[in-house]
């Protein structure tokens, strides 16, 4: 009888420590722990958030790739070039607009915004749009808006499977309504893409003139920090005092 008990009483622990192991993020483990709370989700449509701890993994430079991003990733290095200022040198002449060229150049140049390589958060961001579309046959954006509050982060993320994002007033008003409660935007998050049958593949991560317009309508409506772009690669990084640096479109 006690043999019985102490298995019982064995297998018990044993399945507790198994569930805490599953719930709990692992040192260096690069993943989000909660499931996304839905506000939108319809074809051609999502909008939604998570709420997580503010840990120091979701920040450090990502290590090892998802089979997701490491197969958007091959395909882009098979097709151009992935080093970030020659992106950027080949984009330059081919852009129509006065202000998405003087954008390039002012980060080409290092005079506005800080390049860096991606990051574990931004891939899992990036990872999020990739199960959704396949992106090198169909280029999509999504943003994502990363907000704090003491040691828990809410990060909304939003698409419309489209080449661009266009009006952002949708996710805005939601956004508004978590800073009414309590939140900070930390930064906003959206990703450029690779063309790959166009003459202008693009790639580059510097911010377009439309881009410039919304980061500083949402640096006086929410009170957004920083603005980031990725291109599953590398990431600009542009603070708020330099929204006013790069050009917006009139």
């Amino acid at each position: 009888m006690f043999n019985i008990f102490k298995c019982i009483l064995i297998s018990a622990l044993l399945g507790c420590l198994l569930l805490f192991s599953c719930s709990v993020r692992t040192p260096n483990q690069c993943q989000l722990t909660t499931s996304p709370t839905i506000i939108v989700d319809r074809p051609g449509k999502i909008l939604q958030y998570w709420d997580e701890a503010n840990i120091p993994e979701l920040w450090v430079p990502l290590k090892a790739p998802s089979k997701l991003l490491s197969a958007f990733r091959k395909a882009i290095n098979n097709s151009t070039s992935r080093e970030i200022k020659t992106i950027l040198k080949n984009q330059l002449p081919l852009e129509q607009s006065l202000e998405d060229r003087q954008n390039i150049s002012l980060t080409l140049s290092g005079k506005a915004g800080t390049i860096r390589p991606i990051n574990c958060f931004e891939s899992l961001m990036l990872e999020q749009q990739l199960a959704r579309k396949p992106m090198i046959t169909e280029p999509t954006e999504f943003l994502a808006m990363v907000l704090s509050k003491g040691s828990m982060l809410r990060i909304y993320f939003y698409s419309i499977d489209q080449p661009g994002i266009g009006n952002v007033d949708e996710i805005d008003k939601i956004v508004g309504q978590a800073v009414n409660d309590g939140f900070k935007v930390i930064f906003s998050l959206h990703n450029h893409n690779f063309f790959l049958k166009k003459a202008n593949v693009q790639g580059g991560i510097a911010p377009s003139g439309n881009d410039v317009q919304v980061f500083r309508a949402q640096r006086e409506s929410l009170g957004v920090e920083k603005a980031l772009i990725t291109n599953g690669f590398d990431t600009l990084v542009i603070d708020k005092d330099e929204f006013c640096i790069f050009k917006a479109v009139e």
